[in-house]
């Protein structure tokens, strides 16, 4: 029924769009003209002046002519935004509105650097930063230049409130507000990344297997609810990379190359790339591939050895707070330890600040045909090609960690295809529809280790090592994602824009896994197991376990999605926005599923606290007798005031509501893991509920000639937060599930719907551009924010954990976490309130400042990051110590790193050279950031170039 209704409403809209494109004629009478000048009443002359109108996102450009004035004719009624652009001077836009008029808007330029800043995330067109009503931070393509990147996450790390998750220059992905990644949607041009197989939290759709730093035309971040304009997984926020395309000749053909290259010292790191750019004024096309290979890096100077008696503390400390009692493990890597494991891919001269698996080798591809047919129509194919050859996960393996996670290959092929067509007619500004359909294959493979000696909790002896292989797991997942998307600009009048779109998409998921063990003793009878003992030590046992741990299916959502703009006066502008969505989980009986032996659990009993009720509907799929299906609807909204009380400045306030589906693997991970005597399953939960928020963000944004600033407050409600259940033990018995499966008993997981919390917080930037007398500029930036989360539901298991902790602080005599407030209730029972929820940093910030020529020729900055200690620590991570080595351990103190870049760029009329050189960690520190399992880059010492030439038929 509800399907039903969709497809009417869709074929409706369209209807009426088809109607309007056949019954209307475009008006185009309007004019604008003006002059350019500078702070002193001299003209600008060559001053380039763009005029995009807001509605339809056609950007018209001129240069100003000799007596420094510009003009635009035939233009439809609208608003748009004029933006003058010129060396030296601060962008100066303002938006203006055109009905059917000559309007004359004179600009005067002041000295600076300020850039005004369009963006097409936050609404699905472009709009002025200045009348978005959220925290948007955009990052262009000559600041990504500048700062030589080394991965795709480094390109957007200066955003207030967020900070990348997993270390190396593949695996980053955004932590925003908070919230881990798979809460965070990532776009590329428009189109999802994010998938319904893959958590990004953990092991999933990192940045760098997605987008090539070195084609990214600029990237934007979006923080606050974004699902009514985007569905699922924009809880928190929306990040988009826009990619590079070809320059388009505005008469004849054009053959331009572009070579750019990049050394980090610090992992042997190289990346070089060859774009090739054809076009005419009909036809643009551009070819460009991109090698790259990093070694293992190094963290920075402890001041000496690694301190075991502080890994010895913090051990200490985190099995007193989860009663554990297990033995401490060595963190320290040595010589001999490089040595024996040499043929594991450890360098044999690796040292004690070598990061262990944290290597990445790959190559992208990117292939992109535009035609444009008419000035006012477009269409184009683009092809991406992402093949990673090798990587590791930094810090995890030994001697750290028990597994050696790594990714033998890693393939993202995608392809697809766009229109867009402007100004149609008096109603229809733009419509614009895109297909897509990406084939991504990710391994992640794991070999675990086991421990050299057994030592007595609290021995002062040496610690422990992980050396011993135990078990070689094969993992792999297959998603293929068919994508369309349609959406119109329709103008009723000249100050209201509705924007109406329709979107689908399918994650199609098939999962492969193959576990096979290690004989942990010597094949020899009575042999002993030496503390260094390679692996060729040992032998395969037979057998092994080879299936699926999720069943074949796939995920959709089908959307229609509305937006309406509306400025009644030139002070006031509203938005709402709208979306209905229907999702259809659909899964498929297939061989291997589940891994033999565990197929009779699908029918119990279950032990007290798993949802039986959620388990049983992947009855048939395990019995192989028929297909199960899931539908549910969802609606997200959203409502925005922008107040303009005076010229360069605006207010807002907006509240949305947002949403993020269960994954694949959350609601229907089926998976039993062997463990001698007793087994882990892993229960599905076919009930799990989405994850809701309910964001309010209300800020103030200015835009002055001397300045722009910006501040703003959030406060996020979420409910139904997704998590894992402690272990549920199941005993064994004569007749019991665990007896019927060989074991003595079994520990039960599942995946449940928890509670509600709150994250709120502030966060502001600004720009400060001060003129130094004619020889340049000096900029001084920043962007802070300040955090504080609260779990308003605690779990009784929470509140134990808590009371934990506390009774740590006083075994510490100080407070070494804050747990919140506790108080006794009646009945002398710890209660606490003001509970840490989640991965929240307190206070992060950075700070740039820039020194910059007239010329915009040389330039030189200073960079600042900073983070206060984290002392909040949601239970679950802090108890959760398999999360918490050596590393993880720092990510919790303070720390301020500093960068210093210098560049120089030469422009020409047919080509440009640019070189900078990044000194980054300029101090060498020692540091994780936070909730890390591997630690930060030590210093490191970057080179980037590039040597463009725009048109070689001219040259030659």
């Amino acid at each position: 029924m509800a399907m039903n209704l969709l497809k009417q409403a869709f074929r409706g809209a369209l209807t009426v769009l088809l109607l309007c494109w056949t019954t209307t004629t475009m008006a185009q009478d309007g004019t604008i003209s003006g002059s350019v000048i500078d702070p002193n009443g001299a003209v600008v002359v060559g001053a380039t002046v763009e005029l995009i109108n807001l509605a339809s996102n056609r950007i018209r450009s001129t240069k100003t002519d000799g007596s420094g004035k510009y003009e635009f004719t035939g233009l439809p009624d609208g608003r748009y935004r004029l933006v003058v652009k010129a060396a030296g001077y601060n962008d100066s836009g303002r938006t203006i509105t055109i009905v059917g008029s000559t309007l004359t808007e004179d600009v005067q330029l002041s000295v600076g650097t300020i850039q005004d800043v369009i963006t097409v995330t936050a609404g699905r067109s472009l709009e002025a930063e200045q009348d978005i009503p959220q925290n948007v931070t955009v990052v262009t393509a000559q600041a990504i230049e500048e700062r030589v990147p080394t991965s795709a996450a480094d390109v957007i790390k200066v955003t207030p409130s967020l900070f990348i998750f997993n270390p190396g220059p593949q695996l980053g992905s955004p932590n925003l507000r908070g919230l881990q990644a798979s809460r965070v949607l990532i776009v590329i041009d428009g189109e999802r990344v994010n998938n319904a197989s893959t958590e990004p939290q953990t092991f999933g759709a990192a940045l760098g297997s997605f987008v090539d730093t070195f084609q990214v035309e600029n990237a934007e971040v979006v923080a606050g609810a974004g699902s009514s304009l985007y569905g699922t997984d924009s809880l928190v926020g929306t990040v988009n990379f826009t990619t590079k395309a070809p320059i388009r000749s505005t008469r004849g053909w054009i053959v331009g190359m572009r070579f750019q290259g990049l050394f980090s010292q610090n992992e042997d790191g190289r990346k070089g790339n060859v774009t090739l750019n054809i076009s005419n004024p009909w036809i643009a096309f551009n070819l460009s591939g991109s090698l790259y290979r990093y070694g293992y890096y190094h963290f920075g100077n402890t001041g000496g050895d690694v301190p075991l008696d502080a890994v010895k503390k913090q051990q200490d400390f985190l099995k007193f707070i989860s009663g554990n009692t297990g033995n401490r493990i060595d963190f320290a890597l040595s010589q001999e330890w490089s040595r024996r494991f040499a043929n594991l891919g450890v360098l044999a001269n690796a040292t004690q600040t070598t990061v262990i698996n944290s290597q990445a080798h790959g190559a992208d591809g990117t292939y992109n045909l535009w035609f444009y047919p008419h000035a006012n129509h477009w269409i184009r194919y683009k092809q991406i090609n992402n093949h990673l050859g090798s990587y590791g996960y930094p810090g995890q393996g030994p001697p750290w960690e028990p597994q050696y996670n790594f990714a033998s290959f890693e393939k993202n092929d995608q392809y697809g295809a766009r229109y867009q067509g402007v100004e149609l007619n008096s109603i229809i500004s733009r419509i614009a529809a895109g297909f897509y359909r990406r084939y991504y294959y990710r391994p992640i493979d794991s070999l675990s280790f086991l421990r050299t000696n057994r030592l007595a909790p609290g021995s002062t002896a040496t610690l422990d090592t992980y050396v011993r292989p135990a078990a070689l797991t094969f993992s792999k997942t297959g998603v293929v994602t068919t994508g369309v998307d349609g959406q119109a600009s329709l103008q009723f009048a000249t100050n209201n824009t509705l924007l109406v779109g329709y979107q689908f998409w399918r994650d199609r998921a098939a999962a492969e896994l193959a576990i096979v063990s290690y004989n942990s003793m010597r094949s020899a009878p009575g042999g002993s197991i030496p503390p260094w003992a390679p692996l060729d030590s040992y032998f395969l046992q037979p057998g092994g376990s080879y299936g699926k741990g999720t069943p074949d299916g796939y995920v959709q959502e089908s959307a229609l999605f509305f937006q309406d703009e509306y400025e009644p006066s030139r002070w006031l502008r509203l938005v709402g926005s709208f979306r209905y969505s229907r999702f259809t989980t659909k899964l498929i009986p297939a061989q291997g599923f589940p891994l033999p032996g565990f197929d009779i659990a699908i029918n119990g009993p279950f032990p007290p606290g798993i949802d039986g009720a959620g388990i049983m509907p992947l009855a048939p799929i395990v019995t192989k007798t028929g297909n199960v299906t899931f539908d549910r609807n969802v609606y997200t909204g959203s409502l925005a005031i922008i107040g303009r009380p005076w010229s360069g400045i605006s207010v807002f306030g907006r509240i949305g509501n947002s949403f993020r589906q269960p994954g694949m693997n959350e609601s229907f991970l089926f998976r039993g893991f062997p463990a001698g005597t007793f087994a882990f399953i892993f229960a599905p939960n076919g009930n799990l509920k989405p994850e809701r928020g309910v964001n309010v963000d209300t800020g103030v944004k200015v835009n002055h000639k001397w300045f722009r600033a910006s501040a703003t407050y959030f406060n996020n409600t979420y409910t139904n937060f997704i998590d894992q259940s402690p272990f549920f033990v199941q005993p064994g018995g004569p007749g019991s599930l665990p007896e019927r499966l060989g074991f003595q008993s079994l520990f039960w997981i599942q995946r449940f719907n928890v509670g509600r919390a709150r994250i709120h917080g502030l966060e502001t930037d600004f720009d400060v551009p001060l003129d130094l007398n004619g020889h340049g500029t000096l900029t001084i930036s920043g962007a802070m924010s300040w955090l504080h989360s609260e779990d308003l539901l605690p779990l009784p298991s929470t509140f134990r954990a808590l009371e934990r902790q506390y009774q740590a602080n006083v075994r510490e005599g100080k407070e070494l976490f804050d747990f919140g407030e506790r108080a006794l209730d009646a009945n002398g029972n710890p209660r606490f309130s003001d509970v840490p929820f989640e991965r929240v940093v307190p206070f992060l910030g950075s700070w740039n400042v820039r020194l910059q020529d007239k010329l915009n020729r040389f330039w030189t900055e200073y960079e600042g990051r900073s983070r206060t200690r984290i002392k909040r620590l949601d239970t679950d991570i802090q108890e959760n110590f398999a999360r918490f080595n050596y590393f993880s351990w720092h990510g919790m103190a303070g720390v301020t790193v500093h960068t210093w870049r210098f560049g120089y760029t030469r422009f020409a009329e047919d080509y440009r050279t640019s070189f900078t050189v990044s000194l980054d960690n300029i101090g060498n520190k020692f540091y994780t950031d936070p909730f890390q399992r591997g630690p930060a880059r030590g210093r490191s010492v970057i080179f980037g170039v590039i040597l463009d030439t725009f048109d070689l038929l001219k040259l030659f």
